[in-house]
């Protein structure tokens, strides 16, 4: 084994031991699968693909391009090189199937068993008051254009994005950072105002990903006004109103914009169309397996636009290299024709607490409306209507949990009657009627749907975005609604116009999948389902908390900053009390009594009031997988510590087999 190699596969098994990580045995170093050598061009092993590249000088050598210290993956078999994996899209806006395999770089990585690993950063400090956090980087990392990954480029997406008004991305801090500095190139120092024990699990996952955490500032420097004093004249030219606007551009993710902004990621965009998008290998990035060679294995990625029924025929004959989103009421239909197809079905354990999620506006700017919507027996009332045992067959083939949307039972303060045995999780359309009758909402119009108090037809329009879930759910929860009395109707709208719609008053009901129910993703953002910041179910009391939160808890800003008023209104005595036992929980460490007692509260509370109503949950992750694709086992995905961030860097470990 290469010195160099051995240095990083040390210092990944060192990390391991101080984080407690897992580390599985992997196969003898130096063949892959098949036995043949992968080709070098030094210490490091590297794709032909880019060798080719290496040996007509339009490319650096692999030992030159990747870190001191590169990230070593450790996976079930040594994969590889070569291939274009093909793959479908359902829509544009996050690349369909592409978006779960094209995963975050995180800064840190986090398991199921409360055990931290190295990812972009190879190690960190932090301080016994637990106020000081020290990043350790990987010296010499590299952007995908070749650029020095450094430092600056957390400082930059920090101060002069998250904290810059005139971005239009609508970033928020996510911890209470007095301060950030570069100690040097590969050193980042974080001050908070206060005791921070979530900090750690604030840079794992999501929010401790390159999109979140990180972005390019040399490249988009040149976009941003305190860089370059013809920004917004650049901005204009190029069709925006300002330089904000512009750089949001240049710099989003996902769908990517700008085709030359640089990542961190495996791929990276070089070709697209209105119907496919083709990525390559990234050339400098920073992992490789335990024979040295630098990953991922596949050397392109090819997406292609289809609809829904072209999609499913596409996947069932064979044609794609991995599905990601095979329709549930279609799973028998695939495992039958596993044979035929080439292809294996794989069943994952389901990390969503919730699919068809349904949040209730509490400050609908209707005061009729809006004082309906605030009513607890109506709430429990909609929640009664809904079928859930039908939904889960009807629309996941009876794979997943009918339960109120809660934490999942794997967590370690969470109570059954909050979600598989809440009271309100039963089907009993006559408890809902009779609940409906007792608020007074016993006219009907010539439809036979119940009326408001000042004669209008109750409308509950539920606003969707339906990506992750399926529209056929909105219209049988929409029957169900019927058959009380009330009219409902299905508004499907652009992601963008969604998160930007929530946070208005107008809306009535919001549909979306329940993301961050598991331990670290609710702990990581306070609670994330049951948090009343982010517009969740009242964009009012969100303003006000979320201006309380930055004036007491992140400092960073005063009441002067609002005017010298609370903005948005403040919120009901439950909701407060809601909101002190998470802020309790988030800033306590992990699995103390204040942890314990703050989010068994706040759920207990989120339960009672049901400002959000679930139906069915822990839905398996379904794959579709071609029999010739390596490292793609169900024993492997449903490893421990792997389900969290099953398509992060597991995805670079796939190869093909001949």
């Amino acid at each position: 084994m290469n010195r160099k190699l051995l240095l990083a596969l040390c210092t990944t098994l060192t990390v391991a031991l101080m984080f407690g990580m897992n580390v599985w045995a992997a196969p003898q170093a130096g063949t892959d699968s098949s036995g043949t050598a992968a080709m070098g061009s030094g210490e490091y092993n590297e794709s032909p693909m880019l060798a080719a590249l290496v040996s007509r000088g339009e490319l650096p050598p692999v030992d030159e391009r990747l870190p001191l210290e590169p990230l070593v993956n450790v996976a079930p078999e040594i994969g590889r090189y070569g291939g274009t994996a093909r793959s479908l899209a359902r829509n544009s806006f996050h690349d369909g199937d592409l978006y779960g395999w094209f995963q975050t770089a995180n800064t840190l990585e986090l398991s199921p068993e409360q055990k931290l690993s190295p990812g972009i950063a190879k190690g960190f400090e932090m301080s016994a008051d637990l106020k000081t956090l020290t990043l350790f980087l990987r010296e010499g990392m590299k952007w995908s254009d070749g650029e020095p990954f450094t430092a600056d480029d957390y400082i930059f997406r920090y101060q002069d994005l998250a904290m810059n008004p005139d971005m239009p991305w609508g970033y928020r801090a996510k911890d209470p950072i007095a301060s950030m500095t570069a100690v040097d190139d590969y050193t980042l120092r974080l001050r908070f105002s206060e005791s921070s024990p979530r900090a750690l699990i604030g840079m794992t996952g999501e929010n401790g990903a390159d999109w979140n955490r990180i972005r390019p500032k040399h490249f988009l420097k040149n976009w941003h006004i305190d860089y370059n004093p013809d920004a917004n004249d650049l901005a204009k030219e190029e069709g925006f109103d300002n330089w904000g606007q512009a750089l949001a551009h240049h710099g989003n993710w996902n769908p990517v914009m700008d085709p030359n902004v640089p990542t961190l990621r495996p791929w990276v965009l070089r070709q697209e169309s209105t119907t496919t998008r083709l990525y390559e290998r990234n050339p400098y990035w920073y992992a490789v397996d335990t024979a040295g060679n630098q990953l991922p294995y596949i050397d392109r990625v090819q997406a292609t636009l289809v609809d829904g029924e072209t999609y499913k025929l596409k996947v069932l004959s064979g044609e794609v290299t991995w599905a990601k989103f095979p329709a549930y009421d279609d799973f028998t239909l695939y495992k039958q024709n596993e044979e035929s197809g080439d292809y294996k079905v794989l069943v994952l354990t389901g990390t969503f607490g919730g699919m068809h999620t349904y949040h209730v506006n509490q400050n609908h700017e209707e005061p009729v409306l809006g004082e309906v919507l605030q009513d607890l027996r109506f709430r429990r009332a909609l929640s009664l209507a809904i079928n859930r045992e039908e939904m889960n067959e009807t629309l996941y083939n009876g794979m997943g949990v009918p339960r109120q949307v809660t934490v999942n039972p794997d967590v370690s303060y969470y109570k059954p009657e909050w979600g598989e045995e809440h009271p309100y999780a039963e089907y009993d359309p006559d408890q809902a009627n009779r609940l409906l009758d007792e608020m007074g909402l016993t006219e009907r119009d010539r439809d036979g749907f119940r009326k408001l108090p000042n004669g209008e037809t109750i409308n509950l329009i539920v606003v969707s975005y339906g990506i992750w879930i399926a529209p056929e759910g909105e219209e049988l929860v929409k029957e169900y609604w019927g058959d009380v009395g009330l009219k409902s109707n299905l508004k499907l709208v652009e992601p963008n116009f969604f998160w930007d719609y929530r946070g208005t008053t107008e809306w009535v009901i919001f549909s979306e999948r329940a993301t961050g129910t598991d331990e670290f993703y609710t702990d990581g953002d306070a609670g994330r389902i049951g948090n009343p910041l982010g517009e969740n179910w009242g964009a009012l009391w969100s303003q006000y908390l979320q201006a309380k939160r930055e004036i007491e808890i992140t400092g960073s800003k005063t009441l002067s900053d609002f005017g010298g008023a609370m903005p948005g209104e403040e919120p009901p005595a439950i909701v407060m009390e809601l909101w002190d036992n998470l802020m309790k929980a988030h800033y306590s460490v992990f699995g103390s009594e204040d942890y314990m007692d703050g989010y068994t509260r706040g759920f207990e509370i989120f339960a009672e009031q049901l400002w959000v109503i679930g139906t069915v949950g822990l839905v398996p992750d379904i794959r579709v997988v071609k029999n010739n694709v390596g490292n793609a086992t169900e024993e492997w995905f449903n490893s421990p510590g792997t389900a969290r961030n099953r398509w992060g860097q597991l995805d670079w470990s796939l190869y093909f087999k001949e």
